[in-house]
């Protein structure tokens, strides 16, 4: 029995070993292809090209990477029918994730209209602090005030390292309206609503598989994507999906590894909040715009700031808050999630968005 006992725990430490081992290298991966992301993004930054062909191209990668991972380790093309047909709230769910992952994107360049790309940067470093407002609400848990106050941190860093570029805040447009700050109310909003309701579907996924999934979000993209483009108002977003000459951009040898990256960095980013959480994936966005700071230093060869110093202190602060665990008394006041409560968000998040 002795022996037995020592095999089981010999065995239960692997376990979480391995564990711990996916876990560090999903994170890892997540913020290396985010960098890698901004540094190539660099290269076709002449490039001209409708901003939703990337976009539609991109899913389509991603949609065929994730059937083919499905057929090699979920089941067949019948066992996926059935799955999606026994799962029609979810599926009709992901419609609302797609929709607000795809509002945010349209309203980037909207809000580009109105502020600098220093000031848009760094008003939308809010996203982190709603993020994780709008994960306390969905999972019922709260997170201790010095992960709160850490998170705030990051905000202020990452806000600083933008601001500290130019010395200033300053906008694009003479207009003294407020409208151009309800449209980055709107973005940033829609970001942390997105990400969040993306994380409670993953993690109530029941019998649907993860790369299912992505498949059902990756296909709502894609129609989103299609319609705005046939819709919009905005000369730049319009798209005739069977015009040529607006997909041939993606074929230039400066566009390619982009598209990869982020096929690649879409499939991580699932797997990501599947383990991790939406709060982490804020502060690991946080991490990935230093690291491009240094790196384009050694690469681009840009200047290194004082004030890139300084909000990098900030940051590294920041971090090691949200790195505390928890006081034990908040941990035993913590209720059970709000979906687990109600199933709120499973049944009832197209109605309410």
């Amino acid at each position: 029995r002795a022996c037995r006992a020592l095999d089981e725990n010999a065995r239960v430490c692997r376990a979480m070993a391995a564990s711990t081992f996916v876990r560090v290298s999903v994170f890892v991966a997540f913020v290396g292809l985010g960098v890698v992301i901004k540094l190539t993004q660099h290269g076709a930054r002449t490039l001209s090209y409708n901003p939703l062909c990337p976009m539609v191209v991109v899913s389509v990668g991603k949609l065929c990477c994730s059937l083919a991972l499905y057929l090699r380790h979920d089941g067949s093309l019948e066992k996926l029918a059935g799955q999606l047909r026994s799962s029609g709230i979810m599926v009709r769910n992901y419609l609302v994730v797609a929709a607000l992952y795809c509002l945010y994107d349209v309203l980037s360049f909207v809000s580009l209209g109105y502020f600098d790309p220093q000031t848009y940067t760094v008003l939308l470093q809010l996203r982190t602090v709603t993020t994780a407002m709008i994960w306390e609400l969905a999972f019922g848990r709260r997170n201790c005030w010095s992960k709160r106050f850490g998170l705030v941190l990051i905000a202020v860093g990452c806000a600083a390292k933008q601001a500290g570029n130019n010395g200033s805040i300053a906008t694009t447009s003479g207009s003294t309206s407020s409208l151009r700050y309800v449209f980055i109310a709107v973005q940033v909003l829609s970001n942390s609503l997105a990400s969040v309701a993306n994380e409670v579907l993953l993690k109530t996924s029941g019998d649907l598989p993860l790369n299912a999934q992505n498949m059902v979000q990756y296909s709502w993209t894609i129609a989103w994507c299609l319609l705005v483009g046939m819709l919009a108002p905005v000369e730049r977003l319009r798209l005739n999906p069977l015009d040529l000459n607006e997909w041939a951009p993606m074929l230039d040898v400066r566009m390619v590894p982009n598209i990869v990256v982020l096929v690649v960095l879409g499939l991580v980013t699932s797997n990501f909040l599947k383990m991790w959480d939406s709060v982490w994936k804020s502060i690991c966005t946080a991490i990935e715009l230093f690291l491009t700071a240094l790196l384009s230093a050694g690469i681009f060869g840009h200047h290194i700031l004082a004030t890139d110093a300084l909000a990098l202190c900030i940051l590294i602060a920041g971090i090691r808050l949200c790195m505390a665990p928890g006081s034990a008394g908040a941990q035993a006041a913590q209720a059970a999630p709000f979906w687990k409560q109600s199933r709120w968000w499973t049944k009832q998040l197209p109605h309410v968005i």
